[in-house]
């Protein structure tokens, strides 16, 4: 994504550690539909809904199914999907170094997918819209508490960076 070279490495890394089921939720939000999960297991099963309240519990189940509820209500395109999946990537976050640079770049992203949606709908239509996405947006960091405390926590190895 543009910009994010001019983050260092070790925030990068703690970007993607750290928000990983933040990422995971945006990009799969399309797999919760009308109160069901339509995930497939790597062994081909379905891992409904009902699987999920059995193995991470209902209110991890619950704030997944009403986190994509949620976005399946904005029926945003393609370009607005992943300019918010930028928007997550980029949110200020105490534990980074370079605090200025992830600040512009999120104020860029939001710039970003304010005209996007301008520019697909009336300009009040819009507003709203965007209000309503950075709602949404803000409303993923309680997700994410939930998944690492009723999942686990996921670290990918190769993002660690060499110290």
């Amino acid at each position: 994504m543009p910009g994010l070279n001019e983050l260092n490495q070790s925030d990068f890394a703690k970007i993607l550690n750290t928000r990983i089921y933040d990422f995971w939720m945006i990009l799969n939000y399309l797999l919760f539909y009308n109160d069901e999960t339509y995930i497939m297991t790597p062994d081909g099963l379905q891992y409904t809904r009902y699987f999920m309240n059995q193995l991470i519990g209902n209110t991890t189940t619950d704030a997944l199914h009403d986190f994509a509820k949620s976005l399946h209500a904005l029926n945003i395109t393609q370009v607005e999907h992943s300019l918010i999946m930028a928007l997550v990537m980029c949110q200020p976050d105490q534990q980074l170094k370079d605090q200025e640079s992830i600040h512009v770049i999120n104020h860029c992203y939001m710039y970003a997918l304010y005209v996007q949606l301008c520019s697909t709908r009336a300009e009040n239509k819009a507003k709203i819209l965007f209000d309503n996405i950075l709602e949404i947006i803000d409303r993923i960091t309680y997700i994410n508490e939930l998944c690492k405390q009723n999942i686990g926590k996921i670290v990918m190895d190769k993002t660690l960076p060499n110290e």
